[in-house]
């Protein structure tokens, strides 16, 4: 079983950070003029994700471009630039904040080429920290310098998740290019948050290599780190839909990710992985295991892998995996597979989620920095993504209300209304009693409110296992977990015929909070087998339990051979009900 983030799965974030080409101004001799004039460029954004809007600013003309030799694809040697007039206070001010916080001062001339001389690192390493801290900060002015977008936006419009958008016509020059999808952090089905500022340089005409690097192109980083949870075992054994839970078992999880994309980012990294188990899971100590695709296991110290108590003293907060000092780019597009098991407590009930952290998208902090700042480096940039309880797949896929494998099940969230009945005045037939039984063993049941609880999760006192149906009728027994369930009728109601009738009710998860709800036929076939209509919120199986007005009128299909056998030792009058019986067969046998 799984939940998807999506973590989805699921709940995801996706991650874009900008790259840059080399703005370093080198010359060559006796290069080549290019000349401008009718010439115009071309961005390529590969790999933008399916559905986001992309929008580019010009930050800096190209105002004279050298190249090795007059060939039109010939590399590009040297490129000079200024900054645009309509956005040059802005680039300013974000090139302060950087270029302080880097401390290399403030802009002295040209914005642009201040950044290029003073924040841009060398060709191998295109994109550090101080041009990244100078794109934060540009963003900040985001609304403002959209104002000087290109005609737009582009979009990926197609039918694969990733593909290529282009801007072409542009002015040869520096752009910045927003993901203006505001995805945020609350990533409900929406796959990725918006991406950070991209910078890249265009193409000038057909040459598309400064110094034998590529331009006029940028990979969109959007790795979409979707976490899945997933329910793999309870008790050490495989999960089912209609999966009974108790206090004390042991459920299994997995937590599956794949390791993100570091470029633009310097260590310290800050890569946390959550899981958020309401009171009623434990940790089980000493049960979690990190295992990455082609690396192995990674042994975590205590101060890597820490279990945040909760309100309660058999409850967890949360389980917190520290992966900033064991994450690398090797692990890029690697699986990782996070296993753990948590015990069902006393608090019962299971409504859990997980999350992670990443140095993503600049603009958001955590909600509660005193839980997932990491104390050593809290200026770092997190996003949190916690993961949505999806709707599980349906075991039949081409049956979509068959039951399902649930992803992150509520328990003890069901009940079932019993309906007893004359069947053919529809008066109420009270003060049946019933026991009811699990796995063999008979559940203990206390009355609040016209309901029984079931408390074979509980230490409670005043239980019963014996439970009887009201006066108007009504046996409501709430408190249940999926599982197949015994109903032994123990005393027959009140009624002109009194019957006992004894039955099962199975219940199946039809979602996370869905059940479905299906029944055996009783001995006399007046209780049939179907499925059970359910209230609209399918957590309460609706059942009617019919005694019959005469002896007559008991079916002779299904449980009659039965009766023959056993009306005589059950039923007052059994003598009359196997004569009717027998009687209706013979004048069915006389008619063939």
């Amino acid at each position: 079983m799984q939940l998807r983030k999506g973590l989805r799965g699921v709940a995801a974030v996706g991650l874009s950070a900008a790259t840059l080409l080399s703005l370093c101004i080198s010359g060559v001799a006796n290069a080549d003029n290019v000349p401008l004039n009718g010439v115009t460029g071309k961005i390529t954004v590969e790999g933008a994700s399916r559905g986001h809007n992309l929008e580019a600013v010009l930050l800096a003309d190209y105002q004279s471009v050298q190249a090795t030799d007059n060939n039109p694809f010939s590399d590009l040697t040297n490129v000079a630039f200024t900054t645009d007039a309509n956005v040059k206070q802005y680039v300013t001010d974000a090139a302060n904040q950087a270029g302080n916080k880097a401390g290399k001062g403030t802009v002295v001339g040209d914005p642009m080429n201040w950044v290029a001389t003073n924040l841009a690192s060398s060709p191998a390493k295109p994109w550090s920290g101080d041009l990244r801290n100078f794109v934060t900060e540009l963003a900040k002015s985001r609304s403002q310098l959209l104002a000087y977008k290109v005609p737009g936006p582009k979009t990926n419009t197609s039918n694969n998740p990733r593909a290529d958008v282009v801007f072409d016509g542009l002015k040869p020059g520096i752009y910045v290019i927003f993901d203006t999808s505001n995805k945020g952090t609350d990533l409900k089905g929406n796959g990725a948050s918006a991406a950070i500022p991209m910078l890249v340089s265009t193409t000038v005409g057909d040459h598309s290599t400064l110094n034998r690097a590529p331009i006029g192109k940028v990979v969109m980083k959007n790795g979409d780190l979707q976490l899945t949870k997933k329910m793999v075992k309870v008790n050490g054994e495989s999960v089912k839909p209609d999966q009974h839970f108790k206090i004390g078992d042991e459920i299994t999880y997995t937590l599956e990710t794949t390791g993100p994309n570091l470029v633009g980012y310097e260590k310290p990294y800050y890569f946390h992985i959550q899981d958020h188990p309401t009171d009623g899971l434990t940790y089980v100590t000493g049960s979690q295991t990190v295992n990455v695709q082609d690396v192995g296991d990674v042994v975590l110290d205590t101060s890597e892998f820490r279990v945040i108590p909760g309100t309660t003293p058999n409850g967890n907060k949360y389980l917190d995996w520290n992966l900033s000092n064991k994450v690398s780019q090797t692990w890029y597009e690697k699986k990782i597979t996070i296993t753990y098991k948590m015990k069902i407590n006393d608090s019962g009930k299971q409504n859990n989620s997980a999350s992670m952290f990443t140095p993503a998208d600049p603009s958001k902090k955590p909600k509660d920095p005193s839980d997932i700042v990491d104390p050593n480096h809290p200026g770092d940039d997190v996003i949190e993504t916690p993961s949505e309880p999806s709707k599980p797949n349906p075991v039949d896929p081409n049956d979509p209300d068959s039951p399902v494998i649930p992803t992150n099940p509520d328990i003890n969230a069901f009940g079932v209304d019993l309906k007893h009945i004359v069947e053919t005045t529809g008066a109420a037939v009270p003060n049946a009693r019933y026991e009811v039984s699990y796995n063999g063993n008979k559940i203990p049941f206390k009355l609040t409110n016209d309901e029984y609880q079931n408390m074979e999760n509980s230490n409670a006192t005043g239980t019963s296992t014996e439970i009887k149906v009201g006066t108007d009728g009504m046996l409501k027994i709430r408190g249940l977990s999926a599982g197949k369930y015994e109903f032994k009728m123990i005393e027959a109601g009140t009624s002109p015929f009194p019957l006992k009738h004894d039955f099962s009710i199975t219940i199946a998860y039809k979602s996370n909070t869905e059940a479905k709800f299906d029944n055996t036929a009783d001995v006399w076939n007046l209780v049939k087998a179907h499925t059970i209509k359910a209230n609209p919120a399918n957590t309460v199986g609706e059942l009617t339990v019919p005694d019959a007005a005469t002896a007559s009128q008991l079916p002779i299909t299904g449980g009659a051979g039965i009766i023959l056998v056993v009306a005589l030792a059950v039923l007052a009058g059994g003598v009359v009900v196997v004569t009717s019986v027998m009687r209706r067969r013979a004048l069915m046998t006389a008619k063939k």
